[in-house]
């Protein structure tokens, strides 16, 4: 098109959209990358396949942008922004971590072929692993694991709508699940000072980490 005409003898144009899958012929234990191309660490538990790092991903498989995808900001501390997404990843509230979607599997923000776990996804691992081994050899304030599982899960904090504040980093770790409760969907929550998983239903509008499945 030349100012607005269209040349070489072409009576309409055509956009060509190109999308490249990086995750082409993916097995477990590949890389697998999101649609910003943020690249991901996975590992096999018990015939299903987990990122084990939080997803850091600010737009969907299909290139939407993801509305609330934010980095844990303290304002006093724990404040380098940059630090704290490549350690810990991004918050999601409910309706970013879903989509909106419901059903048994839910993609969500996760990347093609991927979801959010279930309750009874993560009571599986933790019936097969200690949660000793299933934390972080660090960032814990204390009570860290020596990660032998591989899981590295990290104390990334949540965002509390209610206060308006980001909060527990270092101390708690939470991830979404696809599970609910009545329409209150659940959310694990792993304490500096428990040893157990916990898993609460609350409000849908505080933020939390996401591990995908596949």
């Amino acid at each position: 098109i030349w100012r607005g005409q269209t040349i070489f003898g072409c009576d309409s144009v055509e956009t060509l959209v190109l999308s490249i899958d990086y995750n082409c012929d993916f097995n477990c234990g590949d890389i697998v990358y999101d649609f910003d191309h943020n690249d991901y660490q996975t590992h096999a538990y018990i015939g299903k396949c987990w990122m084990i790092e939080n997803l850091r991903s600010i737009h969907y498989a299909d290139g939407q942008p993801i509305p609330t995808a934010n980095i844990y900001y303290g304002t006093n501390e724990n404040n380098d922004t940059l630090e704290n997404l490549s350690t810990y990843g991004r918050l999601y509230d409910w309706a970013a971590a879903s989509r909106n979607e419901t059903g048994a599997v839910i993609q969500g923000a996760c990347p093609d072929g991927w979801h959010l776990p279930t309750q009874q996804d993560l009571n599986a691992l933790a019936d097969l692993y200690s949660q000793y081994s299933l934390r972080s050899n660090d960032y814990w304030i204390r009570n860290a694991g020596d990660n032998s599982s591989s899981f590295d899960l990290r104390p990334s904090g949540y965002y509390n709508a209610q206060t308006s504040r980001y909060e527990n980093i270092l101390g708690e770790a939470y991830l979404h699940t696809s599970s609910s409760i009545s329409t209150y969907p659940i959310h694990l929550k792993a304490h500096c000072g428990c040893w157990e998983w916990i898993f609460e239903s609350t409000t849908s509008n505080d933020y939390y980490s996401i591990r995908c499945v596949k």
